[in-house]
Parts: C-alpha cells; sequence; structure tokens
C-alpha cells in the first residue's frame, strides 16, 4: 500500500482533486516531496492542474516561491509544462519570475528550453531580462540547442544577445549548430545580416 504522501503527489499529477483533499484530512500536503524534493504545487504546476494550485496555494497554504532541492520554484515548473493558466496564476500570486534555480536557470530559461512560446511572452511581458545567464548559458541558447525556432524568434525580437557567450557555453550560433537546428541558423544568421547591414 502507498504511502499517503506518496497518494498526494501521484493526485497533484493526476489532478485528481478529490483525492487530494482527503488526503489533505488525514496529513499536512506540505510535508509530501518526492525524491528531488519537489512538492504537490511543483508537480501540479508542471502538469498545468490550475484547480489543484489554486487549492494547494489558497485552502493549505503552500509558497508559491518554494525552492525544491535543485533551487527551481514552481514557477518554473510551470514555465516547464507550458501552462499559461498555471504560470499566470502563480505569478499573480507573489510566484517570482527571476528566481534562479541552483544552477543560475531561470523560469524563462525553463519555457525556453521547452518551446513555450506563450510562457516566454508572459515571462517578458513581467519585465524579466531577456539574457540571464545561468551555467547552461542564457534562454537563447537552450532554444537555439534545443531546435526552438519560434522562441528564439520571440527572444531576438525582445532584444536578447546572439553573440553572447556565457562562460564555456558557446554563442547561440554554434548551439543551433550542435543541435542540429538549421531553422535556428537561419534566423541567427538573417540577424547577423542585417546587424551588418546596418
Amino acid at each position: 500500500m502507498p504511502a499517503l504522501s506518496d497518494v498526494a503527489l501521484q493526485a497533484a499529477i493526476a489532478g485528481n482533486l478529490r483525492l487530494l483533499k482527503l488526503v489533505a484530512s488525514k496529513m499536512n500536503l506540505r510535508e509530501a516531496k518526492d525524491a528531488a524534493g519537489r512538492n504537490a504545487l511543483h508537480l501540479a504546476a508542471e502538469m498545468g492542474r490550475l484547480e489543484v494550485c489554486r487549492f494547494l496555494v489558497e485552502e493549505s497554504g503552500f509558497e508559491v516561491n518554494f525552492a525544491c532541492a535543485e533551487g527551481g520554484s514552481p514557477v518554473h515548473c510551470a514555465a516547464a509544462g507550458g501552462s499559461e493558466s498555471v504560470l499566470g496564476y502563480l505569478l499573480d500570486h507573489g510566484g517570482d519570475p527571476v528566481m534562479p534555480d541552483s544552477m543560475g536557470s531561470t523560469p524563462l530559461h525553463d519555457a525556453a528550453e521547452e518551446g513555450h512560446c506563450a510562457a516566454v511572452r508572459m515571462l517578458l511581458s513581467k519585465g524579466v531580462d531577456v539574457d540571464p545567464h545561468g551555467c547552461r548559458g542564457t534562454p537563447l541558447h537552450l532554444a537555439c540547442s534545443n531546435d526552438r525556432d519560434q522562441v528564439v524568434r520571440i527572444l531576438l525580437e525582445h532584444g536578447a544577445d546572439p553573440n553572447k557567450v556565457v562562460g564555456h557555453v558557446l554563442p547561440p550560433l554554434m548551439m543551433a549548430y550542435c543541435g542540429g537546428s538549421l531553422r535556428c541558423m537561419k534566423l541567427l544568421i538573417e540577424v547577423y545580416l542585417f546587424l551588418d547591414l546596418t
């Protein structure tokens, strides 16, 4: 028989609010964590379970900026999962759009890496820096290396630096090349040509 904490986490992932409320009557949901230290709000946010997130924040007292063992918050998880409604909800309830994880990655890094255009736009609309650096580079580096050409376009339109080198991380054009992304390479070459002509 699974432990109540495991049931709580699985209910959050599945969006089973009825089961989660039942488990909440028997334990403090904030104590349930997976091996990475993520709680039910992290997991529900990543899966886009808005009603579960509302219950956890408004009725169970979950902190929207609680960092798991790797430093990621529920905002990171929502950005990585691409749920506009959950990301907007967490930001409206005090979620920090620029909080870095232990690798220096922000929610914008996560949304860019996963190719979630709407989440990228939402975070940029909150005034976040388009070029924050983490150990893995900037959001543009991650979008280029993962063939996220639509995200690359959005980031470039918002002033992302196409020549940025961060520590050991190659420039975005080389990241696109290494990732085999001809579409991202084409976008970056167009930017370079425009910069050279002006």
